[in-house]
């Protein structure tokens, strides 16, 4: 476990990715694409979404971008395929890493209302006495706590809206 500004210090010290390793990649994408994902029709119809011409203009960009908005950018193109079996692998340091809060936040209903509730908390993670088990939350940094899990969910790669929110509520 490490705080964030040890794991930034961490990332600032990770060996450069080349604009020509960043070339490989997306050609490798376009490749996996092209001739090996026999879902690619499929996921384009249902989510209108064309990976191959994102791909296209992410390589017109190459040489603008951060190494992390390089791999963000590749995050959200695999993401967008909408099937957890076919994404894109971060590298060191980022491999394997996640970040997380110490609780964990469930959704139930009353009386057919959602809401939602801090069901379990890290004792040696939390240092909020407010932040325990059994609060109800409303909202997330200022926004519906509904609309924030939704907001999240979309950044999932869940295919379909009950896969979504339970990647989105992790």
């Amino acid at each position: 476990i490490r705080s964030v500004q040890s794991f930034r210090e961490l990332a600032d010290q990770a060996p450069a990715l080349t604009p020509a390793k960043r070339l490989l990649l997306i050609e490798q994408a376009q490749i996996l694409l092209t001739e090996i994902y026999t879902h690619k029709p499929l996921k384009q119809s249902m989510h209108a979404v064309d990976q191959l011409q994102q791909l296209r203009l992410l390589k017109q960009r190459i040489s603008s971008l951060t190494v992390l908005e390089f791999h963000q950018a590749l995050l959200e193109i695999f993401k967008s395929l909408r099937d957890l079996h076919t994404s894109y692998m971060l590298p060191e340091p980022f491999a394997g890493r996640i970040a997380f809060l110490g609780i964990l936040v469930e959704r139930y209903f009353d009386q057919g209302v959602s809401k939602w509730m801090v069901s379990k908390v890290a004792e040696h993670l939390v240092t909020s006495s407010t932040l325990k088990q059994g609060v109800t939350i409303t909202h997330w940094n200022g926004m519906p706590i509904e609309m924030a899990v939704w907001r999240n969910a979309d950044k999932e790669a869940g295919s379909n809206p009950s896969a979504q929110l339970a990647r989105g509520l992790e």
